[in-house]
């Protein structure tokens, strides 16, 4: 089963002190929230994503918590001044001025079809909204697009269960992640030979799983990985 998985920057964020970086205009330095209302992105669905890095570096969007109607949003300005490498051999920078409505939409890649594999977080509960608070109505839009999708993974995860096939232990927790959010029973069973630690809380999950059924962060992040890196080399 093919993952979606965070697209990366144009640049390392760690290097941009050593690069030219043109200041922002001071007419969009300061955007006053009235003239220049800023856009939300926020998530009703079981995972944490990662976004390309600002010059600020990269970007979260945390899980929905359990128990909560949805996730605290990230948050865009209304007019997006993003950096980008001239790649002129000189380390320079210039700066991009973007709708944030379209910048958010793009993050997200909104738009893109239904399918195992999708990149458009919208069918994982992502939605985009110019309310600092959603609606009821885009709150149950967004369910039902996550809902549409998990129940494609589990469909697919009871063919392979029908057929007899070997499932890999990180689809496995992938399909029980589905049961899960349809309010269904797991899919299967977890075996404590084959168990292994967050990185972030610590609790037990599948050995390899790609989300943490319990804080759901996301293991291969950027900030896992060097989460994983201190505990080898501790």
């Amino acid at each position: 089963m093919a993952m979606l998985v965070p697209v990366t920057g144009s640049f390392d964020p760690n290097e941009v002190n050593r690069r030219r970086i043109p200041p922002i205009p001071k007419s969009l330095a300061t955007q006053d929230p009235d003239r220049f209302p800023p856009v939300y992105i926020f998530n009703v669905g079981p995972r944490r994503h990662e976004f390309p890095p600002s010059e600020k570096g990269f970007r979260y969007l945390e899980a929905c918590p359990a128990g909560k109607p949805y996730s605290k949003p990230l948050t865009l300005r209304n007019i997006e001044m993003e950096v980008y490498d001239l790649a002129d051999g000189g380390g320079n920078m210039a700066r991009l001025e973007e709708e944030g409505l379209d910048k958010a939409l793009a993050l997200i890649h909104s738009g893109i079809g239904l399918s195992l594999d999708t990149p458009n977080l919208e069918w994982l509960g992502v939605f985009v909204t110019e309310n600092e608070t959603p609606t009821a109505k885009e709150i149950a839009e967004a369910k039902k697009k996550l809902h549409t999708y998990m129940r494609l993974v589990r469909d697919k995860g009871m063919e392979l269960v029908q057929q007899g096939s070997k499932v890999d232990p990180i689809d496995r927790a992938i399909y029980n992640e589905a049961c899960v959010v349809l309010g269904q029973p797991s899919m299967f069973g977890t075996n404590e030979s084959t168990m292994g630690k967050c990185v972030f809380c610590y609790e037990s999950i599948i050995e390899g799983a790609v989300f943490c059924k319990h804080c759901h962060q996301r293991q291969d992040s950027e900030e896992g990985k060097k989460l994983r890196a201190a505990k080898v080399s501790a």
